[in-house]
């Protein structure tokens, strides 16, 4: 190889420089031509020499490259892993956390669902023993109609003793069963005080209003005079009378005991007074009228007593007291 070059190289130089071509088969050489030839070799080695440099450090930059390429693959790949494990860790920790909030909820849940079902249970057996009576103002009649729910009625605080007429202001009972209202508070101790109404007005008013089909709570009592002046039993029966003379019919009527001095004025009948009343009332019915219908009649007081039925609640019925008062009935064994 080396001899193919030097002579390609010699006759490259003589093609160069013109030189003939007879010195060179007899083996003489011009002196240009020689430093020509050493030129061109040792240009020739340091190109060599330079290219095995170039290769070589290419071959090392290469590794290199490589091996820092392949460093970074396999590092990116351990912290990806890492990376992975803990993404899955954190998922599966929110899984069992979301699990167990959602069994903690249908927990609770299924508690809710079991007190409100008592709840029911109970409201629906109250119901079925207890009637529920609310009498707002005339003014929310309506809207208390519409708005009650199934098993309990609603009262009218007052009506007139006529069907229609020149009554400005007053409300006749057929009036209040065109509004779907089927009951209504007579001779409330405050129409008798305030607005006077006498025992025979009070009686009129509770007949014409069971004659158009409607539920009458008749109020009763005494004052406090009277109560002093021990008249209680005397006043009572006096205003049942005016009632028995003007009803004939007992089926809806609901007496109600409330004395005139207990209303407003702090001071409350005690139980064992509202039971001398109620036995009172009792007798009465039971000797004016006729036994089944002292029997059969409700008498309602706010105190629990054997010949209390019920209570006619003021205030009261304005608070969540309320709700205990209706849950407070305890039925019979029997």
């Amino acid at each position: 190889c080396k001899l193919d070059k030097e002579k390609f190289t010699t006759i490259h130089i003589h093609q160069q420089y013109n030189i003939p071509n007879r010195g060179r088969d007899k083996g003489f050489i011009s002196r240009n031509v020689l430093s020509n030839k050493r030129k061109a070799k040792s240009s020739n080695k340091s190109t060599k020499n330079k290219r095995k440099k170039s290769a070589k450090t290419k071959k090392k930059s290469e590794a290199i490259v490589i091996h820092s390429e392949d460093s970074n693959e396999s590092g990116h790949e351990e912290s990806s892993k890492i990376d992975k494990l803990e993404y899955q860790e954190r998922l599966l920790a929110l899984k069992e956390r979301e699990l167990a909030l959602r069994e903690r909820e249908a927990k609770v849940h299924s508690v809710e669902l079991t007190n409100l079902e008592k709840e029911q249970k109970l409201n629906y057996n109250l119901l079925q023993i207890t009637e529920v009576v609310i009498a707002p103002p005339t003014l929310f009649l309506d809207l208390a109609h519409r708005s009650v729910r199934d098993g309990i009625s609603i009262a009218a605080q007052n009506a007139f003793n006529c069907s229609k007429g020149a009554y400005t202001g007053e409300v006749s009972p057929e009036q209040l069963k065109d509004l779907g209202i089927d009951w209504v508070i007579l001779g409330h101790s405050e129409r008798r005080e305030i607005f006077k109404e006498s025992d025979e007005f009070v009686a009129s008013k509770v007949a014409h209003a069971l004659n158009a089909n409607m539920k009458v709570i008749a109020c009763i009592g005494e004052k406090l005079e009277e109560r002093e002046a021990e008249k209680t039993e005397e006043v009572v029966i006096r205003q049942l009378q005016c009632i028995g003379e003007k009803v004939d019919n007992w089926k809806n009527v609901v007496i109600a005991y409330e004395p005139v001095w207990a209303i407003g004025t702090g001071k409350v009948a005690t139980p064992q007074q509202a039971q001398q009343v109620h036995v009172i009332i009792r007798d009465w019915l039971a000797k004016n009228v006729s036994q089944q219908v002292a029997q059969d009649t409700r008498i309602i007081y706010g105190a629990k007593k054997p010949d209390v039925d019920g209570f006619l609640v003021g205030g009261a019925s304005l608070t969540e007291q309320f709700i205990k008062i209706i849950s407070c009935f305890i039925p019979p064994e029997n």
